[in-house]
Order: C-alpha cells, then sequence, then structure tokens
C-alpha cells in the first residue's frame, strides 16, 4: 500500500474517531442551550396585561407561578384562564405544561343573583311621621349569606350626623342618639339571615325625612347593602316631586340654583369670571330675583377658586343665608379671607370640612343629597378638593362636580361605581380636557350634561377632547355659553 494510501486511511479513521467521541458532546451542548430557552407566558385581562412570566423546560409547568385571580367586578366572577378569549381553546392551569411562548386570556361570565355571597343594593320605601318603628328585612333585595356580624350604618336626618356600630354575637341592640336598632335571631342559630330583621325605633317617632341606612357584612366582597325610607311632615304619606335645578350664566364662573320639594333654596357656587366681580356680581343677584329666591337655605362652595366663590359675599349681602359648606382647602386671596369674614358676620351654619364622602347633607327632607368626593387624598390641588354631590329625587338624579379632575373620578369609580349613573351632569372644571375621562362617563351615562363656560374664554373652554367623550357618552351637550341659563325640573320639563 502506498504512502498516500495509508494517509488517506490514518485521516478517515481520523475522522471516524471525531464523529463518535466529539459529535456527541457537541449535540449534548447544543440540546442544553435549547434546553436553556425560557418559555414566556402573558396573562391578558380585559384589554392589558395582568402577569408575565417565564417558564424553564426543565420544570414545565406553570406550578407556584400562577397568578393570583383577578378581582371579581360589577356582578362578574372570574372563571380561569383560556387560550382564547371567548374561553372556547384551551384552559391554562397550574398543572398546564409550557413547550412555547404563549398568551392566555381570563374568561369572565356573569354572576347568579342566588349565588351571590356579597352585593350592593339599594331599597327605597316611605312610612308614616307618626311611625315609631321601621323594620327592615336583611333579605329584602338579594339573600344574604348567614353572617355573624353587620355593622350598621345610620344617617340621621335631623342631625345629619353618621352613627356607626356592629350588631352579631350577643349584642342584638344598638343605641344612637335618638334611634335604637335592634336584631331578633329568630331561629336562634347565632348568625344573621335573609329572613331576619333589624327594626328601627323611637320613643317619639323618627325624624322627618330621608333615613339613609348603610349594612356591611364582614369578610364579603361588595357585602353591602343600601336602605332609603321617607318619613314625611305632618304625618303625610307622600309629597308631590317638584325640583326644579338652574344652571345659572355666569360666564367662565360656575353657579348652579336648585329647588328641593320641599320648598328648601340650595346653592352650588357662586362663581363670577376672574377680575370681573364688579360686572357679573350684580347679574348673579339678578338672575337669583328673577327666580323669586327669599332666602338661601344652604349656600354649598365647591372649592376655593376665584370663579366658583367670588360671587358669594355679594349673595350673603342680599339674602339670609342658613348654612354654608366648604371644602377644607384654603386660598390666600383677598376674595376668600373677605368671604370667611362675611359668613361669621352672617351668622349662618359654617361647615367647613366638618363631613366626608360618603356623607349625606341634612338639606331636605324629600331629596337625598350625598358627598362622593371631597378634599381627595390623592393631589393637594383646589380643583381636586371641589365637593361633589349627586342629588337625587324620587324620578331623577344630578351630579354637581365642581371642578373635579380625572384623577378625583377615578377615586369615585373605585368607591361609588354603583351610584354614579345620573340623568344629569354638571360637567366638571367648565368643559376642560382634564375631566370628563371615557370611564367615568361609562359610569355616569348622562342624558344631558350641562357645561358652565364663558362665551370665547381664554381657557379654550370645553376642550375638543372633552366635547368629544361627552357626546359619545352623553345622549345631549348643553352650552351655557351658548343657551345662556339653562333649567330642568324633576318631571322631565326643560324650561328656557
Amino acid at each position: 500500500m502506498s504512502k498516500s494510501a495509508k494517509g488517506i486511511i490514518a485521516i478517515i479513521i481520523i475522522l471516524l474517531v471525531i464523529c463518535i467521541l466529539v459529535y456527541p458532546a457537541l449535540s449534548d451542548e447544543v440540546s442544553d442551550n435549547e434546553g436553556s430557552k425560557e418559555y414566556e407566558v402573558t396573562f391578558i385581562n380585559g384589554n392589558a396585561e395582568y402577569f408575565r412570566i417565564n417558564i424553564d423546560p426543565a420544570h414545565p409547568t406553570i406550578g407556584n407561578n400562577m397568578p393570583s385571580a383577578p378581582s371579581s367586578e360589577n356582578g362578574m366572577i372570574f372563571v380561569g384562564w383560556n387560550t382564547k378569549t371567548d374561553g372556547s381553546g384551551n384552559n391554562v392551569t397550574s398543572d398546564t405544561q409550557i413547550n412555547k411562548d404563549i398568551t392566555v386570556f381570563a374568561v369572565w361570565t356573569i354572576e347568579e343573583e342566588n349565588d351571590r355571597t356579597g352585593f350592593t343594593s339599594t331599597s327605597s320605601q316611605s312610612y308614616k311621621i307618626d311611625d315609631k318603628t321601621v323594620e327592615i328585612v336583611l333579605g329584602d333585595l338579594y339573600p344574604i349569606p348567614k353572617v355573624e356580624e353587620v355593622t350598621v350604618i345610620v344617617y340621621d336626618p335631623e342631625t345629619g350626623k353618621q352613627c356607626r356600630g356592629s350588631l352579631g354575637g350577643s349584642e342584638y341592640t344598638l343605641s344612637f342618639d335618638n334611634v335604637r336598632v335592634s336584631f331578633q335571631d329568630t331561629d336562634n342559630d347565632g348568625l344573621m339571615d335573609s329572613n331576619e330583621k333589624l327594626t328601627f325605633e323611637a320613643d317619639n317617632g323618627l325624624t322627618a325625612g330621608i333615613w339613609n341606612i348603610e349594612l356591611d357584612y364582614e369578610n364579603y366582597k361588595n357585602g353591602n347593602n343600601q336602605f332609603h325610607f321617607h318619613i314625611f311632615e305632618n304625618g303625610e304619606e307622600s309629597y308631590p316631586e317638584n325640583v326644579r335645578v338652574n344652571f345659572l350664566d355666569v360666564g367662565q364662573a360656575d353657579s348652579a340654583l336648585i329647588f328641593t320639594s320641599d320648598n328648601k333654596t340650595i346653592l352650588i357656587d357662586a362663581g363670577v369670571p376672574l377680575n370681573k366681580k364688579t360686572e357679573y356680581a350684580p347679574k348673579l343677584i339678578e338672575q337669583l330675583k328673577n327666580y323669586h329666591v327669599e332666602k338661601i337655605d344652604a349656600m354649598i362652595l365647591t372649592h376655593p377658586d376665584y370663579d366658583h366663590i367670588a360671587g358669594a359675599e355679594a349673595v350673603l349681602d342680599e339674602y339670609d343665608v342658613l348654612s354654608v359648606y366648604m371644602c377644607k382647602k384654603t386660598a390666600k386671596s383677598a376674595t376668600y379671607t373677605n368671604l370667611l369674614s362675611a359668613i361669621d358676620q352672617e351668622g349662618c351654619e359654617k361647615h367647613i370640612g366638618d363631613f366626608s364622602a360618603g356623607d349625606y347633607l341634612n338639606l331636605s327632607t324629600t331629596e337625598n343629597f350625598r358627598v362622593l368626593s371631597v378634599d381627595s387624598k390623592t393631589k393637594n390641588d383646589a380643583n381636586s378638593a371641589s365637593i361633589v354631590i349627586r342629588m337625587s329625587c324620587e324620578s331623577h338624579s344630578f351630579l354637581f362636580t365642581g371642578d373635579a379632575p380625572d384623577n378625583v373620578e377615578m377615586e369615585m369609580l373605585q368607591s361609588y361605581s354603583d351610584e354614579l349613573d345620573t340623568d344629569i351632569l354638571k360637567v366638571g372644571h367648565h368643559g376642560s380636557k382634564s375631566s370628563s375621562s371615557s370611564d367615568f362617563l361609562q359610569a355616569v351615562t348622562p342624558s344631558i350634561s350641562v357645561i358652565s363656560c364663558g362665551k370665547d374664554n381664554s381657557y379654550g373652554h370645553p376642550h375638543e377632547e372633552a366635547l368629544e367623550r361627552l357626546n359619545t357618552y352623553s345622549e345631549e351637550v348643553v352650552r351655557i355659553d351658548i343657551s345662556g341659563a339653562y333649567s330642568y325640573t324633576s318631571s322631565g320639563k326643560i324650561i328656557d
């Protein structure tokens, strides 16, 4: 055999050895590299990413990396995670083996009423003034779970005070200022059941007005039940509903005049345009006279900005004002300082920051006035301090938002999402783009949105972005700079 042939054979043998000994090692190295690639699992809830994890192929199940279930909201129950948005794909659980990057979606279903373990609901009932006892069946609206304890919150229409206490265990009676609340455990099981009752009684009869009762069931999400019952004046069984709300024309400012069914007169804001007090304060008074105002039972100044308070001193000079409500937020302006002096000189009942979000203001025995926001905790500016009030009648509701911006709207969505639905909305901050967010308007669903702003104002109010959102979610948008003063009655009648 020639030397060249021997050389070729030697090379072939060497190559074979390399293939036998080295290639498996290379193959193992490639396999290890591929095995080290992690797979990504993305969890989507609604339209937003909820969670994301990486899975090691050596341990291909999700296991303890599975995210907690999203919180149930608005009567929806979380079913699970699925590879398709409608739940028609493969279910994904902690035991699912992952061998590629995937996206999974939260699947929800509507909660059946008879499966509820917590709820928010409202009941309205009417009682005569000479009734000394009112009974509320715990399960009037929805069956409640058997619970050991319930927190009772009573808003007394006479004092305007909030009284709170717990019933359960061996404590079956609460005594507040002028009313007793008791629970009778009819089946003697130590639990509060749907068919059992709370009794409200007062020796001299319950005070005339709207009694607002809230029952909170501990350890149950949204375990809250609201009851409203009405005690009428002079033993009447009902009253003629006759509410009128007048959005005044005060230029680039805010003022709304309310006449309630029990003949109370309430003014929300008394603003005039910046540096135009001399011109517009007389116009404000003239409009009040045109509406035949004789006195002001309550003046609510939502926050201390000039365009919400600068006409208030003129109102105090012209009328007897029985009470004033203001937020805690102050201002260093002479307008604000002079207003405080005028309030003290008037000698009216003064409420400055002595109420909170969730409180009912004792303004009327026929209509409900509930504070949904005041002195926001998220921001310290004057607009965020705005008093936001929802007035509810038997047939209609009105929401007055001051200059509340979108951060306050978000707070209200989180705390009062079930109470925001309103017929007439006084648009926040004159139609600024920083208010009237889509989420907020979607919850309010106003039939009519009223924007108080001045013609050709220097702020550009209402902003186009806000107008677009308002037109999307409102049946009608009214602009005071175009229509002038605008009035609406609870019967649905619009007055030019």
